[in-house]
């Protein structure tokens, strides 16, 4: 499976324009893609007021994730801010090519930021098979609580976030742990730029094999370098051929 995370500065707190931006670099990175991870939030950038930007399930912002996946006959993953029967939740979204809807709510909310005074913190961990492959996906914060990944039952581990660069080692030395800790594929998806916080982010999107070491390749996608695609090849028969032969899931 043909894996990619697509990292971009994305306007802040405008779905519009960044549905606009995505549809254009979509049309470039998608076709050649099985899945595609957007970074948390990826449609407003992280902020702690969601009432002029919630959308509901029905919004243009999801249907958009919809069409764009049975479009590009991928699967298309990233997270919103959603309003459902009157809470806020940082949710994430994958639309299936066959226009299967999959959702989690960020779990651990991040604090530090008053996340957990704007948002409702979700309850379940999500595991959906797609192509053969069952995923888990988590968002930023959730990285740093390895007990929500502490689990034998997926292949491929994603996480999507808005991880600023004062704290990136934190970001790859996680990502690398989680890879090894659960004998996982790992994607990690993470915006770029500066958002209106004055917080600064660089990306640092990666995908990292079952041993914890980096696979993918990156390419610009636009002029500005504005965004950037780094993909990589999963093969899901060494993968299993590798936890065969050090079976430490079982001890799990």
């Amino acid at each position: 499976m043909r894996v990619g995370a697509l990292e971009y500065a994305m306007a802040w707190r405008d779905p519009h324009a960044n549905r606009q931006f995505l549809e254009k670099n979509l049309q470039r990175s998608a076709p050649a893609h099985d899945l595609i991870v957007l970074p948390e939030m990826w449609s407003t950038g992280f902020t702690m007021d969601p009432t002029d930007v919630a959308e509901t399930m029905s919004g243009p912002t999801v249907d958009a994730m919809i069409q764009w996946a049975q479009s590009y006959d991928c699967n298309l993953v990233g997270s919103l801010i959603i309003l459902d029967e009157g809470r806020y939740y940082n949710r994430l979204i994958s639309a299936l090519p066959d226009g299967t809807l999959h959702h989690y709510d960020k779990q651990k909310l991040f604090s530090y930021a008053g996340e957990d005074k704007s948002y409702t913190a979700g309850q379940e961990t999500l595991i959906y098979e797609y192509q053969g492959w069952r995923i888990c996906p988590l968002i930023c914060y959730d990285l740093r609580f390895p007990a929500l990944a502490d689990r034998a039952d997926y292949d491929l581990l994603v996480y999507t976030a808005s991880w600023p660069s004062t704290r990136a080692a934190h970001w790859n030395a996680l990502l690398q742990a989680r890879a090894i800790e659960n004998q996982s594929y790992v994607l990690g998806c993470n915006r770029v730029g500066t958002d209106r916080n004055d917080l600064s982010y660089q990306g640092d999107s990666q995908v990292l094999d079952y041993q914890g070491l980096r696979i993918d390749r990156g390419e610009s996608m636009t002029e500005t370098d504005a965004a950037r695609l780094c993909s990589a090849v999963l093969d899901h028969d060494s993968l299993m051929t590798y936890r065969e032969k050090l079976p430490f899931l079982q001890d799990k």
